[in-house]
């Protein structure tokens, strides 16, 4: 167990990149005389944000995950997954209603598999862009104002979000298999809307 420990403090404090995770699970084969090397990040990721129209800056957090797997024959696969909370504005409600339309606050989780480095970062921007308006931690009235109006001219619901997402994933040649979840807190519902497209069939209970 010391040897997992001593691997732990040599790279506590690096920074993640696209060499952390290939030369941490050469250093666990090697000292582990394995066939196989299987290692997982959990973090929360602070990214500082600024709000749309008063440029007042604060801190995000978002929930991540990094596995990485080394097998017999050198083939590295990578798995990175996000969480994300983003606000929906519901279509239908939008369009049957003669003003206003509910909104609400939803996760978004992508997954993808990739041999490849993928930028967190990256996939946190490809879901926010794709849902009725992203989250900041710090809005001022005017911001309020604008995020409200984003939301009504930018109508998602659950499913819209996923497919959006989706569509990015499968244009993406970096990216083998995804998985692509949205739960919705809705507003005006005494239920949560949820949707999942899955291309990992491997992964799909994870």
């Amino acid at each position: 167990m010391s040897r997992f420990a001593e691997i732990a403090e040599e790279i506590s404090g690096s920074e993640l990149n696209r060499e952390l995770i290939p030369s941490t699970l050469k250093k666990i084969r090697e000292r582990l005389k394995t066939i196989f090397v299987r290692v997982e990040f959990s973090f929360i990721l602070f990214l500082k944000k600024k709000s749309p129209v008063s440029q007042k800056e604060g801190s995000m957090n978002y929930n991540c995950k990094i596995v990485g797997e080394l097998g017999e024959d050198n083939k590295l696969w990578n798995y990175f997954e996000v969480e994300v909370p983003t606000a929906t504005l519901c279509p239908c409600s939008k369009e049957i209603s003669d003003f206003g339309a509910h909104n609400q606050r939803a996760n978004v989780v992508l997954r993808v598999k990739s041999s490849e480095y993928i930028s967190l970062k990256e996939m946190i921007r490809v879901v926010e862009e794709r849902a009725s308006s992203d989250l900041f931690s710090i809005l001022k009235r005017v911001d309020e104002k604008f995020m409200t109006e984003k939301m009504y001219e930018n109508p998602k619901f659950v499913e819209d979000i996923v497919r959006d997402v989706t569509l990015w994933a499968k244009s993406d040649t970096r990216i083998t298999d995804f998985i692509v979840k949205c739960k919705s807190f809705e507003s005006i519902h005494n239920h949560n809307a949820y949707a999942i497209i899955i291309n990992d069939e491997k992964n799909a209970n994870n």
